[in-house]
């Protein structure tokens, strides 16, 4: 890896990337939590991460809580299956929103996510 510019150093001096904001090719958001992305799929098997309607809530996209309202849809359960179950619940009503804000070219004001037992572990 090359050394980072003497200019980007002050920058850079946290824990890790502040914020990673991925483009397509015509200079458009594709996301703005490249960050989160990158952590989460550490091998790149999804890139360039276009934007779920529902996330399962981990230990790497919690700081996402505090950047503006979420709606979270506990899961009491051990069973992925109960999981999989509470994001198709509440999918159509997260693209529902999505796709209003989209058409006026807008960013939705509410993020999604189901959290359970089992969210974000992998064993």
């Amino acid at each position: 890896m090359s050394p980072v510019p003497w200019v980007l150093r002050p920058l850079l001096s946290g824990w890790g990337i502040p914020t990673l904001i991925v483009l397509d090719s015509q200079g458009e958001v594709i996301t703005r939590q490249g960050r989160v992305e990158v952590l989460n799929d550490v091998e790149c098997r999804e890139f360039p991460w276009h934007p779920k309607p529902v996330l399962e809530l981990t230990d790497s996209n919690a700081v996402q809580l505090n950047e503006g309202p979420c709606l979270v849809l506990f899961v009491d359960s051990e069973d992925d299956g109960e999981s999989e179950a509470a994001k198709q619940l509440i999918q159509p009503i997260a693209e529902k929103i999505i796709a209003k804000y989209k058409a006026k070219d807008e960013e939705a004001p509410l993020l999604f996510f189901v959290a359970g037992e089992v969210s974000g572990r992998r064993e």
